[in-house]
């Protein structure tokens, strides 16, 4: 398993799941209310590397911008 952040992680992972959020107050508790906290599995949709990261969680799409997805610390499962 690795741990990286979530703006490095692979679009199309699927074992991924949230370790550490690094962001101010008001921003954590945005991210939390949406399902974005340590422990929670996530899948990767989309991420070029360039416009923002799309993950699934809990059946729902989000974007999450890429100076936030550089403070979200994931750990993602290797396939093989």
């Amino acid at each position: 398993m690795a741990i990286m952040p979530l703006s490095v992680a692979r679009a199309g992972s699927v074992n991924v799941t949230i370790r550490e959020v690094k962001v101010d107050d008001e921003l954590k508790f945005r991210l939390y209310y949406m399902g974005l906290f340590p422990g929670a599995s996530i899948r990767i949709i989309r991420n070029d590397g360039f416009s923002p990261v799309i993950v699934e969680v809990q059946e729902s799409l989000i974007a999450i911008s890429r100076d936030t997805a550089d403070s979200i610390l994931v750990e993602v499962e290797e396939m093989w």
